[in-house]
């Protein structure tokens, strides 16, 4: 198992099974969250600066939804990290880090 050296727990989304980040008319697939951040992939769109301000909604697989804000802290390789200005609930990145130990 591989040692996590965040300060928060990080689960990462296979690509056949990744939330999505939608701002807008604009939807990112997330390669992984934690309770204050997530990691998106931007693709080709260079829309984002790094302390851009960000504002969406998070829907999981599952179809729950969360509101986020938070704040463009790297850009690297077509993904960006954001640090959220708010948590999301630990007992949803529990969850689907358990669904992902049964399922892949």
């Amino acid at each position: 198992m591989v040692e996590q050296k965040r300060e928060y727990f990080r689960v990462e989304f296979p690509q056949s099974y990744r939330p999505s980040l939608e701002m807008d008319v604009d939807h990112y697939d997330i390669a992984d969250v934690s309770e204050f951040g997530i990691r998106f992939n931007a693709g080709g769109d260079n829309l984002f600066t790094i302390n851009d301000l960000i504002i969406g909604t998070i829907v999981f697989p599952d179809g729950k939804d969360f509101e986020l804000s938070g704040q463009v802290t790297r850009i690297d390789g077509g993904y960006v990290s954001l640090e959220l200005a708010e948590p999301l609930p630990l007992s949803k990145i529990r969850a689907e880090h358990l669904y992902l130990i049964s399922n892949y």
